[in-house]
């Protein structure tokens, strides 16, 4: 039976993520529903520092890539108000494609691969001013991510075999943010 200590550590992220949506627009003049799919690409680094553990002694960090494709499945709700727009829109992602890479310092690079899970997305959008014209809009959003456990691999130092097993744990992460746009026309 195999023992996995955790530990506290400070982590930093940078990415970029990338949305294609396409769909079919059920509407009125000020109001309608829309049926959407699309693709998402999202590629993240994760930076983990070392860390001194007492009992236990130095910790290693390291640095891994993320690249995840996710099909979406949504609906929409949009409704104009004099000069404001609202839109609504809800749905499901599913992580068909997801490949961590990771770099440790202390061992050879290791390639994981956790199974993706469905998840939920949201966002509101309202905009201000006419559509014919520049106009501003803010939008909050919701977007997460769920991962299975990874399958184990053979961690190796020069390509020997360390007698450790390396796996990404069951993870989740939540996204809430808000932003402020500006619309050309």
């Amino acid at each position: 039976q195999r023992t996995a200590v955790p530990v506290q550590s400070t982590t930093n992220y940078f990415g970029v993520q990338f949305d294609a949506m396409g769909g079919y627009r059920y509407a009125r003049r000020l109001h309608g529903f829309d049926l959407l799919g699309g693709v998402a690409t999202d590629f993240w680094l994760r930076s983990i520092d070392d860390t001194y553990v007492p009992g236990l002694g130095q910790v290693y960090g390291g640095d891994e890539e993320y690249f995840v494709f996710s099909a979406k499945l949504g609906l929409g709700y949009f409704h104009e108000m004099g000069k404001a727009r609202h839109y609504l829109q809800t749905g499901i992602k599913y992580p068909f494609f997801v490949y961590e890479y990771a770099y440790p310092l202390s061992t050879d690079d290791i390639t994981l691969k956790p199974k993706g899970r469905p998840s939920l997305f949201a966002k509101y959008q309202i905009e201000f001013g006419s559509a014919m014209r520049d106009r501003f809009g803010l939008t909050i959003y919701y977007d997460s991510y769920r991962f299975d456990q990874s399958d184990e691999v053979v961690d190796t130092r020069g390509g020997i075999p360390t007698g450790f097993v390396v796996w990404q744990p069951e993870s989740h992460q939540d996204t809430l943010g808000i932003q402020l746009g500006y619309y050309f026309r």
